[in-house]
């Protein structure tokens, strides 16, 4: 065994949201279930697997009824910490669809480490980040949020960061169908997140969004997600940066978003930062 694995799903319709591709939180469980694979995880073990830390680049939408392949290995080991990259590729065009690197702790006896095969994304950058203005969604975990552990699961997280995005840029004057009339959509990219501590069911929860970033052709939310005592003291659970590319409607590059990086950055309209779900 070289420790490099490989294994092909289909895309399935149930993967697919609104713009009728694979959803960027969908990935997530394709990693998930990957990996309990390579390493052969007991049934009774799965509910132990836990993701630490995210990086993902979403190169191509893959479709309902794809079919693709997903390689992945593992360059770290210790004390039941795993780092894994992983390749998701599309074989009937030749495409890369996703590229990602993933910390989790993993029960049992460490895999075996490739040190030969080359990373197939670079690392997180810092960024110089814009002073910016805060928006608030504040929610309620629900029962099917919750997975095998009994607490939120990191799909839902990533639900939860969609959402607070789109209810942002909402209040800042710029809802979907507004980007749409000037040629503009923004699609997923990259994210790079950490997690810290759980919360479960009935927990309230906040995310903290902020847009942080704006390039020429992408730009970059800072999002923390917060759970809130009854006594209003927070516990940050997750940081993510999501890093969004501006395209036009035939999903080329597009330019000239600064009107939207300008809105974002001044917070919402009515001057309340908080929402609530």
């Amino acid at each position: 065994m070289n420790g490099v694995t490989t294994e092909t799903i289909i895309v399935l319709a149930r993967d697919c949201d609104a713009l009728r591709h694979v959803n960027n939180a969908v990935y997530i469980d394709y990693l998930h279930e990957a990996t309990l694979h390579a390493h052969g995880v007991t049934r009774e073990a799965a509910p132990d697997v836990a993701l630490t830390a995210l990086s993902a680049e979403y190169k191509a939408a893959a479709v309902y009824g794809d079919r693709l392949t997903i390689t992945t290995w593992a360059a770290e080991a210790r004390d039941g910490v795993v780092t894994r990259y992983y390749e998701i590729d599309r074989p009937s065009d030749g495409r890369r669809v996703l590229s990602a690197r993933a910390t989790w702790r993993v029960p049992g006896d460490p895999p075996p480490l490739v040190s030969d095969r080359p990373a197939p994304l670079k690392p997180f950058a810092p960024l110089d980040e814009a002073e910016t203005t805060p928006f608030i969604w504040r929610h309620r975990i629900r029962r099917y949020q919750l997975d095998m552990r009994g607490v939120a699961g990191v799909t839902a997280y990533l639900n939860w960061l969609e959402e607070a995005t789109f209810r942002a840029a909402d209040a800042a004057g710029w809802p979907a169908d507004r980007m749409w009339g000037v040629n503009l959509i923004i699609l997923q990219y990259r994210r790079d997140c950490e997690f810290f501590a759980d919360a479960g069911l009935g927990d309230v929860i906040e995310i903290e969004s902020r847009y942080v970033y704006n390039g020429r052709l992408r730009g970059v939310w800072r999002h923390e997600v917060y759970r809130v005592g009854e006594a209003g003291e927070r516990t940050l659970l997750a940081r993510d940066y999501s890093t969004g590319a501006f395209l036009d409607r035939d999903l080329r590059p597009r330019v000239g978003a600064q009107e939207v990086a300008a809105a974002l950055r001044a917070g919402p309209l009515d001057g309340k930062p908080t929402q609530e779900a």
